[in-house]
């Protein structure tokens, strides 16, 4: 049975009086649901506060639900969590084969995708740890190194380019570690072809020289090109 079902008569009818007065722009007096609810019985404040508790579990665990329906990658890896939790390999395998796809079939990347191509590699390696399978262990433990490098190299990107804005606003300068370190390696061959490291480096070098039309034609041209 899902956690969020319901039988309670007592939550039922107050679930179907806050619907009713959703809309009301005064506050619901605590007092009147009350009496609302239990017409018979003298006002109870911790009762109806307990009520009032029990429904607000039982929404966020339906917005958790809902939210959950929607996002497939997220719905993978929580059955890849449990098949490996469960020693069910051949069904992990499957799994993991099954978000990889999806993963890739994702036309447009950002940053999250990154972070679970990483999250992923972890979970592979993991599991060849597990099944002390060494050779892939190790070759999934350089695939991992590799992209948490990249989605930290595109979080950093993104934090100078919010950093450098502010300071255009605000007429201010900061010392900042890595900024420089990080514009040269988005220049490398590792990830000079990948869209989003590309235009949050072009990004950061227009807002540190707004008169470089170069970086903005590019960040224009990979826009135009659905490729963000």
């Amino acid at each position: 049975r899902s956690p969020i079902y319901n039988k309670k008569e007592e939550v039922i009818l107050l679930v179907k009086y806050l619907i009713k007065h959703m809309h009301h722009e005064t506050k619901l007096d605590k007092a009147i649901m009350h009496r609302h609810l239990f017409p018979k019985k003298p006002y109870h404040a911790l009762k109806i506060h307990r009520l009032m508790a029990t429904v607000m579990d039982l929404l966020e665990q339906f917005i958790a639900y809902e939210a959950l329906q929607k996002n497939e990658v997220d719905k993978k890896f929580k059955l890849l969590k449990y098949y490996s939790d469960a020693a069910l390999y051949e069904y992990f395998n499957q799994s993991e084969e099954e978000l990889e796809d999806l993963l890739n079939n994702i036309p447009v990347k950002n940053i999250q995708t990154y972070l679970d191509f990483y999250l992923l590699s972890i979970e592979r390696f993991n599991h060849y740890a597990i099944n002390n399978q060494s050779i892939k262990r190790n070759k999934e433990l350089q695939k991992s190194i590799n992209l948490f490098e990249l989605f930290s190299l595109i979080s950093r990107l993104k934090l100078f380019c919010n950093l450098v804005n502010e300071n255009n606003v605000i007429k201010q300068e900061s010392n900042v570690l890595l900024m420089e370190e990080s514009i040269q390696q988005a220049l490398s061959d590792q990830f000079a072809s990948i869209p989003l490291v590309q235009a949050h480096y072009n990004t950061l070098l227009f807002l540190k020289d707004i008169d470089n039309e170069e970086s903005f034609k590019i960040v224009k041209s990979l826009l135009i090109k659905g490729s963000l």
